[in-house]
């Protein structure tokens, strides 16, 4: 029989930490909790000032995903966590530039 994973434990502080972040930053606690978890199971934390940097880049309650796994994919890579951090807004602006390169193009087809 296989048994379901053990919900990891954070201290009580962490807790707290989490539900007011979320809250500052427009997200859900359940899905902010759940992407802290996922970049400590790969070694990366993000502190306040981390995460607000990224809020202001990108809508965190529609893209919170896809900025963690950015995060963890550069981090991988070898760049540092504050490296990853600081690219994340340079490129959310190039993807942006680039979809409407796209999307102008398309129109004059």
């Amino acid at each position: 029989m296989l048994s379901a994973r053990p919900k990891p434990t954070l201290t009580e502080a962490t807790e707290r930490w989490i539900a007011e972040m979320a809250k500052e930053l427009g997200v859900k606690p359940k899905a902010f909790r759940k992407a802290v978890l996922k970049l400590a199971r790969h070694g990366v934390w993000l502190e306040a000032e981390d995460w607000r940097l990224i809020a202001r880049a990108l809508d965190l309650s529609k893209y919170l995903n896809m900025a963690v796994d950015y995060v963890i994919r550069r981090v991988a890579s070898g760049v540092s966590v504050a490296q990853a951090v600081r690219e994340l807004p340079v490129t959310v602006e190039k993807a942006g530039k680039l979809a409407h390169i796209r999307e102008v193009l398309s129109n004059l087809v």
